[in-house]
Order: C-alpha cells, then sequence, then structure tokens
C-alpha cells in the first residue's frame, strides 16, 4: 500500500452508529419501488416502518440532518450538530412517494412541514431566480447548487400529487436558475459543483459527476408531471454531456478538477448513472451500467462502497447510506426489467438495512482526524505557494 493511500485510510476512518437521512429516504424508494413491482405484503410493512422513522427524524424546523458534519466548502461545515440541510429535502420527496402510492394521511403533515421549510428557506434572486441555500441555517449565501435541483423536484412532485400550483413560481425560478448555472460545451452541458460566479476561485472550480447524475435523474422526473422549456433545456444538454462520459468509458470518474480524475469510484453516486439512463430508455446505456454494477458492486451481502475501474476493492466495509442508494437504483431497474436475480439481491440489501435499523459505519463524516488533516494540509499549500 501506497503512504498516501495508508495515511488517507487512517484519515478516512469510519464511524460507527451513523443515522444518516439519506439512508432513509433512499430505502423508502426502493422499497416503493419493489412494492409498486411486486404487490408484496412484506414491502408495506418495510415501507411503514422506514416512513415512520424519516417522521420522527424531521426537525422543528421542518427540515432534515443528514446524520453528520461534512465538509462542503472552503472550511465551511454545519454550524449545529443538528440542521437542516438542503439536499435532505428529498426525505419529503419519499413521503410524497409514500402517500401517492398509499394514500396514508399520516405522512401529510410532516409531508407540509417539510414544504413550508421549503418556503420560508427560498429567496427571489436578480429578479429572474428562486433559490435556495445548500445549508441555509449556516450560510444564506448559495455555494453550492445541487440542493437546488433536489428542492424543485420535490416542489413538482408534491404540487402534482397534492394538486397545489401555489408553488409554481418558485419552480420556475428554480428551473431557470438551474439552466443558467450550466456551462455549455460543444452542444453538452454539465453544473460545476460550486456556484458559478465562485470559479474565479480555483479552489471552487469542481465537476462532480455523480452529483450531476444525481440531479438529472430528478429533472427527468420533473418532465413527468411539469412542462417547463428551461428544464427540457437541462435535460437535453445534461443527457449528451453524461452518455458522452459513459461512451467515453463506463467507469465514469467521481471528480474533475481541470483535467485531473479522480480514479476511485464510489457507488452511491455512481449507481444515479443507471436512474439515468432508465428514464432515456437507453438499453445499451443501461444494460453496460447495470452489467458494470452486477460484476463489480457486490461484496457477499452487500455493496462495496468503494473500487477501483478495474472492480479492484478499495473499501469492502458495509455503509447503509451507500448500500440503500445502489438498493434504490436497482429498484428502479425492476420496473422496466424482470430479474429474478437482482430481486434477490434488493432484498437480502433491504433485509440487512433493517436488521442493523438503518445505521451503521460512515466514512463521509468530518471527524477531529479530517479536521487536523485538512488543516495541516492547508498549511503545507501555502508554503508551497510561498
Amino acid at each position: 500500500m501506497k503512504i498516501k493511500d495508508f495515511v488517507l485510510k487512517i484519515v478516512n476512518k469510519p464511524v460507527d452508529n451513523i443515522t444518516s437521512s439519506q439512508t432513509l429516504y433512499e430505502a423508502l424508494l426502493a422499497i416503493l419501488n419493489m412494492d409498486i413491482k411486486f404487490d408484496d405484503i412484506k414491502y408495506k410493512i418495510q415501507a411503514k416502518k422506514v416512513a415512520d422513522l424519516i417522521m420522527k427524524s424531521q426537525l422543528k424546523d421542518g427540515g432534515f440532518d443528514i446524520g453528520y458534519n461534512f465538509l462542503f466548502g472552503k472550511q465551511m461545515s454545519k454550524k449545529s450538530h443538528k440542521e437542516s440541510t438542503t439536499p435532505e429535502i428529498l426525505s419529503v420527496y419519499a413521503l410524497i412517494k409514500y402517500y401517492d402510492l398509499y394514500k396514508d394521511d399520516k405522512v401529510v403533515q410532516s409531508i407540509k412541514h417539510g414544504i413550508n421549510w421549503i418556503r420560508n428557506f427560498s429567496y427571489k434572486y436578480k429578479d429572474c431566480y428562486w433559490v435556495i441555500p445548500y445549508a441555509p441555517c449556516s450560510y444564506k449565501e448559495v455555494h453550492i447548487t445541487n440542493g437546488i435541483s433536489f428542492t424543485v423536484g420535490t416542489l413538482v412532485y408534491y404540487m402534482h400529487v397534492f394538486n397545489d400550483y401555489g408553488l409554481k413560481d418558485i419552480c420556475d425560478g428554480m428551473l431557470t436558475y438551474m439552466k443558467d448555472q450550466l456551462i455549455i460545451y460543444r452542444e453538452s452541458g454539465y453544473w460545476n459543483y460550486f456556484e458559478k460566479e465562485l470559479m474565479t476561485d480555483p479552489f471552487y472550480i469542481k465537476i462532480d459527476n455523480y452529483h450531476i447524475a444525481q440531479q438529472l435523474y430528478y429533472h427527468l422526473e420533473i418532465d413527468k408531471y411539469y412542462s417547463n422549456e428551461d428544464n427540457k433545456e437541462i435535460i437535453r444538454l445534461v443527457s449528451v454531456y453524461l452518455k458522452r462520459k459513459l461512451t467515453d468509458d463506463i467507469a465514469v470518474p467521481y471528480i474533475e478538477v481541470n483535467g485531473k480524475i479522480s480514479r476511485d469510484i464510489h457507488t452511491w453516486g455512481y449507481c444515479s448513472l443507471l436512474l439515468c439512463a432508465l428514464l432515456w430508455e437507453d438499453s445499451l446505456h443501461i444494460e453496460r451500467i447495470k452489467a458494470f454494477m452486477a460484476s463489480k458492486f457486490i461484496v457477499s451481502d452487500h455493496f462495496a462502497p468503494i473500487i477501483k475501474p478495474s472492480g479492484e476493492i478499495v473499501d469492502k466495509n458495509y455503509y447503509p447510506r451507500s448500500d440503500a442508494w445502489v438498493l434504490h437504483s436497482l429498484s428502479e431497474y425492476l420496473l422496466y426489467v424482470s430479474d429474478e436475480q437482482v430481486r434477490k439481491i434488493i432484498d437480502t440489501g433491504l433485509d440487512k438495512l433493517g436488521s442493523c435499523y438503518y445505521k451503521g459505519y460512515e466514512n463521509h463524516v468530518l471527524t477531529k482526524r479530517k479536521k487536523m488533516f485538512n488543516f495541516l494540509v492547508r498549511i503545507l499549500k501555502n508554503a508551497i505557494r510561498r
């Protein structure tokens, strides 16, 4: 093992006993898909249990906490131990899907509380835009934009299911903003991970292909329920971008910065490429991605969270949050294709999530080790610049 890899392994040592909102909402979305496909009482029981856990985890302000602290900007992290962040609004999206399927009124209050959280923290920006900050309880400006895609996806689904179009102006303004955030190149478009205006600082130049895929999935979902020209342009441009990436190499890199790419594949993010391919109805990409996942991801009764493009396992630990993302993607695959082997894989994964009560190890936690390591790296970089 290289010295660099050894140091990073120590620094990134996972933390146990973490319950993440992402584990819960991704698990619920997977379970709902399984019940849509197979209409089995066991999925209904699982769905109710996870929906209850999501509602219990909702904070007083109506938002949801990811379950741990983490860095999401230049020395930026949550200012409170428990704090609502915008991407976690997908908890509300999952509850809306639960209500849409079962018409269980018990979740309605939680849904509306979450929608009010969006109302309270969204604001009009530069006349034609609506935005919401990534961590609005700590930072009032928008510096990471992906949460806006997840927010407008949730709002549109809410409007469709509850026939409440009072949020239309916010949705339209957010979609215009996300379209104008695109960086256009050769008839394709992608988002910089950070707000476009921040890119004058080299620190804020970063392409996160897996988050782009996650975002595009929700823009594709929006198009099912809501016609908006800005959204259609987003879909057209970003789809071209991701399809080119997949054509170049099925092992699409996670991060790109100034031409340099990360080589490790984080399976929780990569799997969103399958979600996009399913909604593109692109059979070639669907089967290539699914085959890559089926041949490289599986470790016994769970999915390796980090692998090399070759399939070599970098980290074989069981992270419930990572597994839940992959299970959701595979469950969407089953809505289009009958595959008994994939069903068994998903059932095994859902049972494992339930047996650990949807909590366990997490490798993204901002620990004292990471803080110290980041501090030393900053000192070293400043010394080199001098």
